[in-house]
């Protein structure tokens, strides 16, 4: 019996082992432009080589396997994307997937980093990779865009964002991507982000100014619990997986007092229930993040109606997502 746990418990690491090695070669053919040119058109494996710069053997090793995950097929000597692939790299998919992949793998190696640390606190989304700092901002900024049918689909929730007077207040904006993904969507609105992290507020500084919205999108180095505003913005985002335990009521009731009577909440909660590999793995990264196992949609409910909000809902889940969206309104 003991000899067949073990055994079990050994294959299942190796399972393990495999699949990161996998995530490890697909990380690897977004980085060195292999996925974006196999998307385009079928490449030789020479040809692969020399876009990625390369050895042919190491190309085709990768190539193996990808294939048999199912992103790339080989006939001969000839690679193309699978038919499965295409949807998730259409469009801006490869720059979304590859931020998806920059920011997970350097978050886990930071969090590696700090856990040799014995004395060093695990808990708290941190890093100061400018790298994976603007991948988080990229990714903020494609859940945004995954939003717009969900704010088209509640025609109060797009009045408040186009009005002539809209304005925004994105608390915890990180790197920006949803302050600027929510400025190109509705040309009227105004947006201020708190973002207390030197690192983070530097990269949506720049990333602002790049996109050209320096003029209406502005970032405060602020905490979102020293929030103090009454009846100013119209829509709100509260980054909640992020914040502790001790810091979410302060934060919930700032942000309440915040809004104009009847404006919107927006957030979502991240952690599930469930003994599954996903629900399981859901409250791990919560926990990592700052917020804690816990705080699952009922709790996260129980908390915005503490703050005062009312009409609490939760909207669909994106295909592939994380996050559990949820709205709620200042009456």
């Amino acid at each position: 019996m003991t000899d067949r746990s073990v055994l079990t418990a050994q294959d299942r690491l190796a399972d393990l082992s495999r699949a990161s090695w996998a995530l490890n070669a697909l990380a690897v053919a977004c980085e060195r432009g292999i996925l974006d040119a196999l998307v385009s058109a079928p490449q030789s494996v020479a040809e692969v080589s020399t876009i990625a710069t390369m050895q042919p053997e190491t190309v085709a090793a990768l190539v193996d396997v990808l294939a048999a995950v199912g992103f790339l097929e080989r006939d001969g000597d000839v690679v193309r994307a699978t038919e499965a692939l295409r949807p998730m790299v259409e469009g801006r998919g490869v720059e979304y997937l590859t931020a998806e992949l920059r920011s997970m793998l350097g978050v886990q190696a930071a969090t590696l980093a700090r856990a040799r640390e014995t004395d060093a606190a695990l808990e708290g989304w941190r890093t100061d990779d400018p790298t994976v700092v603007r991948a988080q901002g990229v990714l903020s900024e494609q859940i945004s865009v995954g939003m717009e049918r969900v704010f088209a689909s509640i025609p109060s929730l797009r009045a408040a964002f186009s009005a002539d007077d809209a304005s925004f207040l994105d608390v915890g904006a990180g790197a920006g991507g949803i302050c600027i993904a929510l400025a190109r969507m509705f040309p009227s609105l105004r947006v201020v982000g708190l973002e207390p992290a030197a690192d983070a507020a530097t990269e949506a500084r720049r990333a602002i100014a790049a996109a050209g919205l320096d003029g209406r999108v502005e970032i405060r180095s602020t905490l979102g619990q020293e929030l103090r505003a009454d009846g100013v913005f119209s829509v709100a985002y509260v980054a909640q997986m992020f914040m502790p335990r001790d810091v979410i009521g302060t934060v919930l009731a700032a942000t309440f007092l915040a809004l104009r009577p009847g404006g919107w909440l927006l957030t979502g909660a991240t952690a599930t229930r469930g003994g599954d590999l996903a629900s399981s793995v859901s409250r791990w990264r919560s926990a990592l993040w700052g917020g804690g196992p816990d705080r699952d949609a009922d709790a996260l409910s129980a908390l915005l109606e503490a703050a005062g909000f009312t009409g609490i809902v939760r909207a669909p889940v994106p295909p592939g997502s994380a996050l559990i969206p949820m709205f709620a309104r200042r009456a």
